[in-house]
């Protein structure tokens, strides 16, 4: 493939384009009253949407009312056989026609690989399926970062290749499980009615969008693991738990059986299950992917029918993200509080967490407003450990561009 003739081709094209979607998006914004529709969301999530600026508030929005033209044909469709849009010129009226039956979608996506400057071969995270991007911004974005995923409206143009329109969102610490979970947030019979993904983004737009207030959240790492909420659960109607004692430890609080990894059950791991007795349920956790393997691993020796594969794998900065969005507590260890002692050093752990939790949930906002932070007071306030508060600190400003 001529990288070269295709680069043309793709800055040519965004040069005519930008202004004929510049007039559409005001033209939509008016006689359908989509901006309207967004300010009403803004309002709406207030709390999150005061962490954008102005400027990005104004470029989400009309990242918005384009998606929403464009994924409507029968919307697009009346406003090409409208007096005011056939009045344009034709070539403007043309192009307008050609944009109109293209495939326009938000989705996510991950680099694999960057064949030529400025393009990459992406997997689209939702669909599973890989695209040819042009993209100068992912380009910007990786000489100052790795991030796990993007996120953004794309369109194909020449040669089936894509580009962007709006804003670009890079993901630090999210991944494809994240994304799942949160959309069975926004629609929680997602796995009930069998919905496809892309059609929630698509209808619930806005959510998504809320989403990059989170995307610069660096992922947490203690001891060389990153800290990830894994779990699971399977309908067993016994257990020998004389049978465990090789790699588990038990605890016991009716109805609820606590079975601790003996060498993985501590911080940051903490790969433990709990047994209900009632509900014949047991629930597999742990908070880090290397945790939850053991956990699994040593359950199959003893001839548990346990599937290897977790159920929920929940990165902080998402379970951030749908406590502060939605205004909910999200409890990822539902069993733990019948175990908790004082004098537990898992539980210290767990506090400890909770603390670093509360410290991101101060920091960002200030960050966000270019507020001025005084690091010692805030970790004082949080009670979050100081040397890993200050990494994470000067993580984020660096990300930020501070």
């Amino acid at each position: 493939m001529r990288f070269n003739e295709l680069r043309d081709k793709c800055e040519s094209y965004c040069r005519i384009t930008d202004p004929v979607l510049t007039e559409i998006m005001y033209y939509g914004a008016v006689k359908s009253g989509l901006d309207t529709k967004f300010s009403v969301y803004s309002k709406r999530y207030k709390h999150i949407v005061s962490k954008w600026d102005e400027a990005n508030w104004s470029r989400f929005k009309s990242q918005y009312i384009v998606h929403e033209i464009f994924k409507n044909k029968k919307l697009i469709s009346s406003y090409l056989n409208h007096s005011q849009i056939k009045a344009l010129p034709q070539e403007t009226f043309s192009l307008l026609h050609a944009l109109s039956e293209e495939e326009w979608r938000y989705t996510f996506w991950q680099i694999q690989a960057n064949p030529a400057p400025d393009f990459f071969w992406a997997l689209d995270l939702v669909s599973l399926k890989e695209f040819l991007l042009f993209s100068p911004g992912v380009s910007a974005y990786l000489k100052t970062g790795n991030p796990k995923f993007f996120g953004g409206l794309i369109h194909p143009t020449e040669n089936n290749c894509f580009q962007t329109f709006g804003p670009l969102v890079s993901y630090l610490s999210m991944d494809a499980d994240d994304l799942f979970y949160f959309a069975a947030e926004v629609d929680p019979l997602l796995y009930e009615s069998g919905q496809d993904i892309a059609d929630i983004i698509s209808d619930e737009l806005f959510m998504f969008l809320l989403l990059a207030a989170f995307g610069h959240i660096p992922a947490q790492i203690y001891s060389g693991y990153e800290l990830v909420f894994v779990s699971g659960e399977v309908e067993l109607e016994d257990i020998d738990f004389s049978a465990l004692s090789q790699f588990f430890t038990i605890e016991y609080n009716p109805p609820i059986v606590k079975i601790v990894h003996k060498e993985y059950g501590e911080f940051p791991h903490y790969a433990n299950a709990y047994f209900h007795e009632e509900q014949q349920v047991l629930y597999l956790s742990s908070m880090t992917d290397y945790g939850y393997e053991h956990l699994i691993s040593d359950l199959e020796r003893l001839n548990l029918p346990i599937d290897a594969e977790p159920q929920v794998r929940l990165h902080l900065s998402m379970k951030m993200a749908v406590e502060e969005i939605f205004r909910k507590k999200v409890e990822m260890m539902p069993y733990e509080k019948h175990f908790v002692k004082d004098t537990d050093a898992s539980a210290s752990s767990s506090i400890e967490l909770e603390k670093l939790n509360h410290f991101l949930q101060r920091l960002m906002p200030l960050l966000n407003s270019k507020k001025e932070v005084d690091i010692d007071r805030l970790i004082d306030e949080t009670g979050a450990e100081p040397e890993s508060a200050k990494k994470i600190y000067i993580h984020i400003r660096q990300k930020l561009g501070f």
